[in-house]
């Protein structure tokens, strides 16, 4: 087996490896099915709705009771639910001629969902003329398995009278928690603009950090910890001291999704939009993507997304400790490394994602075509919709899609720093040692640990390899990829040499 790392990237990281941290996204039900558009439509007294478009109450979450019917776009199979809580959702989008909804199954009537969930959104994208950039890096995050929304796109019907095609984001609760994690008993907040995680920041401010769930308990002593670790662990320390509390590994993987489709709303450059999740299972913080609509060369900053360094994506100027102090470590700088090159070698490139986005605009432009709404706010028209996936349009669209992914993909590459794609991993105090010396993977043991047993797992938590460690090399055959490799007798701690 060939394994050159300039090609096919092989990352083995080394700890006593417990699965239950592992996240689980479950597959796409009919509601998130993206190869078929739903109907929904929406039926709501009139005079409630024309409350809910008032302008002294945009902002006001106050659910109003609708009836709610779903149509299978597949094989035109209606739901009916009753009762449902039906309100205005987003920011700015509030504002906006084509605005995005909220529904509560459960609202009014204990127990009502439908296919599994009491809660959906309804986005207009109305920044988007593709109206694709939101699902695609969902999509992405889904691939390289961090725990985010599944979406769907749908066509909206109030009271009759069609408003559009809207995507279909699943909303972050109890029960996506667990789906992804197996528990629900952690404390989730949304994080809002501000949320830097520097150590000016008040884990009990509401506006920073809303708690989602143990409202009445209140207690926020393990955000206090993480910022604390963040801002004041010393150097000596911090390395272990954050990874008692933080999932480093999924952060990592969603920091090389950020760069990567330019998600500048996001923590690294606008601390803005994310989740953090404390799970139960494992101890430590979940790093969780929220609202990636401005992403694929969107851009209301003034910045070249496509072009920008993926080490230093975050503002210039300003910290943001979760980024710049995780990435000061080689080890955290090297996990980072291997993620991108991972994205953009498997997922992110025309090979892999075209097909997918002429399968998508395909189904959608025929619902974009008859959407009123869709030219109100920044005036788009059909054409532009056409012309969106190859070209700018100019104003906040700098990149048609794919040429945003094509130049991304190739500034990424050049990038990237090829001497942490060959870099020897070693387990402090040089228990183990691994040798990929581009051809083969070798592993070997200190005499100290020979015969011990140890196991390969694959990022999906699968067992692709098992053996006993000898303290002399021994090849083991793996296909290109991330492994986690566990050794439950002995605990150790990693550092990384590079050559």
């Amino acid at each position: 087996m060939k394994n050159y790392l300039f090609l096919t990237t092989l990352l083995i990281y080394f700890q006593a490896f417990n699965l239950i941290g592992q996240v689980n996204n479950p597959a796409d039900n009919n509601l998130f099915d993206s190869k078929t558009a739903h109907r929904i439509e929406v039926t709501i007294n009139v005079d409630t709705l024309d409350w809910l478009f008032e302008p002294q109450n945009l902002y006001k979450d106050e659910y109003k009771r609708a009836n709610f019917t779903f149509t299978d776009g597949n094989s035109g199979a209606q739901t009916i639910i009753n009762d449902v809580g039906f309100r205005l959702r987003g920011n700015t989008s509030r504002q906006a001629d084509k605005k995005s909804f909220k529904i509560q199954f459960d609202e009014f009537v204990a127990g009502q969902e439908l296919d599994g969930v009491d809660e959906i959104n309804l986005k207009g994208s109305h920044n988007d003329p593709t109206l694709l950039r939101e699902a695609l890096s969902y999509h992405l995050m889904d691939e390289m398995q961090i725990p985010a929304a599944r979406t769907a796109h749908v066509e909206l019907y109030i009271n009759g009278a069609y408003r559009g095609l809207y995507v279909n984001v699943e909303h972050y609760d109890k029960r996506f928690l667990e789906s992804r994690f197996g528990n629900k008993d952690g404390n989730l907040y949304k994080c809002y603009y501000g949320a830097d995680l520097e150590s000016g920041n008040n884990a009990y401010d509401d506006g920073l950090f809303e708690l989602k769930t143990n409202k009445i308990e209140n207690i926020r002593t393990n955000l206090e910890q993480l910022i604390d670790v963040l801002n004041f662990s010393p150097l000596g320390t911090f390395r272990e001291d954050i990874m008692a509390i933080l999932n480093v590994n999924g952060l990592m993987r969603y920091l090389a999704v950020e760069a990567i489709v330019g998600h500048w709303d996001g923590y690294s450059y606008n601390k803005n939009n994310y989740y953090l999740y404390f799970n139960t299972a494992s101890q430590k913080f979940e790093f969780i993507p929220y609202d990636p609509d401005n992403t694929f060369g969107i851009d209301w900053v003034g910045r070249d997304w496509a072009n920008r360094n993926i080490y230093s994506f975050f503002r210039t100027g300003e910290d943001r400790p979760l980024v710049t102090r995780l990435l000061n470590i080689r080890e955290f700088h090297i996990m980072y490394t291997e993620y991108v090159n991972q994205l953009v070698n498997s997922y992110f490139n025309d090979v892999y994602l075209f097909p997918k986005i002429d399968s998508l605009k395909s189904l959608i432009r025929p619902y974009v075509a008859s959407d009123t709404y869709y030219p109100l706010d920044y005036g788009f028209t059909l054409a532009d919709f056409d012309n969106s996936f190859t070209q700018a349009l100019g104003g906040h669209v700098d990149y048609g899609l794919k040429p945003y992914i094509s130049t991304r993909n190739s500034s990424a590459t050049n990038q990237i720093d090829q001497v942490a794609l060959f870099s020897e991993v070693y387990t402090k105090p040089d228990y183990l040692k691994i040798i990929n010396n581009g051809d083969d993977i070798f592993v070997f043991g200190h005499q100290k640990i020979a015969n011990k047993e140890f196991s390969v797992f694959n990022t999906a938590g699968q067992l692709v390899y098992e053996g006993q460690l000898k303290t002399y090399p021994q090849r083991i055959n793996l296909q290109s990829g991330v492994y986690l490799i566990s050794i439950p007798e002995i605990q150790v701690a990693n550092k990384l040499l590079i050559p």
